[in-house]
């Protein structure tokens, strides 16, 4: 059975919030697609870092070097452990 995991975070996004800015919707108009659109880039960021780095701390300092103002590191942290083991 193929999951949500398994067809990506776009899938997961198309079906769960619809309305994305990358249907024309403006930040200033719909603030929560800003949000989307902000969680939508960081998960595109950290598989990126996760594909190029071998190790935890590796993809740990990878997504703190692109979003250094992030809040909640820990689950940063947590989710580096689960995604490189």
């Amino acid at each position: 059975m193929i999951t949500e995991r398994d067809r990506g975070y776009e899938y997961f996004f198309e079906v769960h919030y619809p309305l994305t800015s990358s249907q024309g919707y403006d930040c200033v108009s719909h603030r929560y697609d800003c949000v989307i659109d902000e969680t939508r880039r960081y998960i595109h960021d950290f598989e990126a870092v996760a594909e190029r780095t071998a190790t935890t701390i590796d993809l740990y300092r990878g997504m703190l070097e692109l979003h250094p103002d992030r809040v909640n590191q820990g689950a940063l942290w947590g989710s580096a452990r689960s995604a490189k083991g």
